[in-house]
């Protein structure tokens, strides 16, 4: 690995709480099936940790095995929670076949950019935004 890169191998939460640095990047890849997800990984603590150690501009990406359609209480909440501490700038994606009438489980990334959040939404009103300028 070169020098700027750094694989961490140990329980993250316990590195969270005890490491003061920043990173470009962090990966989330704990939830190896739903049911062996350590709960402590889902909470606003573990992810409000994760949010101030990325750098500015850093980018998060939180890969967890839950279901895409929002079929059972246990999906809901983890997607409420991690848009409760990544309020603005957060993606959801799921890999692999999905069918949105199906209520298999499968990965969902939710990718996180640390970024100016702009509020602003689309009008008819012409806003600046359609004519390219900023």
């Amino acid at each position: 690995m070169t020098p700027n890169k750094k694989f961490i191998f140990t329980d993250a939460y316990v590195y969270m709480i005890n490491d003061k640095n920043k990173y470009d990047v962090i990966i989330l890849d704990v939830y190896s099936s739903v049911h062996s997800i350590p709960i402590n990984f889902v909470t606003t603590d573990f992810l409000t940790m994760i949010k101030k150690h990325l750098a500015e501009g850093g980018i998060m990406i939180a890969n967890i095995i839950t279901s895409p359609t929002f079929n059972n209480k246990f999906s809901k909440r983890v997607d409420n929670t991690i848009k409760h501490v990544f309020r603005e700038n957060l993606s959801r994606q799921i890999i692999g076949d999905f069918s949105p009438f199906s209520d298999e489980l499968s990965n969902v990334i939710y990718t996180y950019y640390d970024r100016p959040a702009d509020n602003k939404i689309f009008t008819a009103d012409k806003n600046s935004a359609m004519y390219g300028q900023y």
